[in-house]
């Protein structure tokens, strides 16, 4: 088997406006496109922190990484990195597409970030929580 060391490194307190089931699908899409374009001994690491207009959380691996020409294309719908450097990872390709598209839907943005043969880092940015301060009625 080819050990994946995840790493976390998410303050508890980080909280945001978003839709909890979606958001829980896109930061699981990515922590697993993470995992399968990695190498054996690699590692992935998610990262929180609050930032002036959100929250930010980061998905880096130190996997394949994806090649510069390729970059904008695997946000599209249907679009599959070339499946001579990824034998066997079978798929339709949708998962970055709907997960930008699911991202922007909250509010948020989505920004990949990748050198091949180093890895990809995917930074995902979330409107922060409004919290009211005066008692409700």
């Amino acid at each position: 088997s080819s050990r994946i060391e995840l790493r976390m490194d998410v303050p508890d307190e980080l909280s945001c406006v978003c839709d909890r089931r979606g958001l829980y699908r896109v930061v699981s899409n990515l922590v697993d496109n993470a995992i399968k374009y990695n190498r054996a001994g690699g590692w992935v690491e998610v990262r929180g922190a609050e930032t002036e207009g959100g929250v930010q959380l980061v998905v880096e691996d130190s996997g394949i990484g994806i090649p510069a020409e390729e970059l904008g294309a695997v946000m599209q719908r249907f679009y599959r990195i070339d499946q001579a450097r990824t034998p066997g990872q079978g798929g339709l390709g949708l998962g970055l597409a709907i997960v930008k598209h699911m991202v922007l839907q909250m509010g948020g943005n989505l920004v990949l970030d990748s050198r091949e043969g180093v890895g990809t880092v995917a930074t995902l940015i979330l409107p922060k929580t409004t919290r009211r301060t005066e008692p409700a009625d």
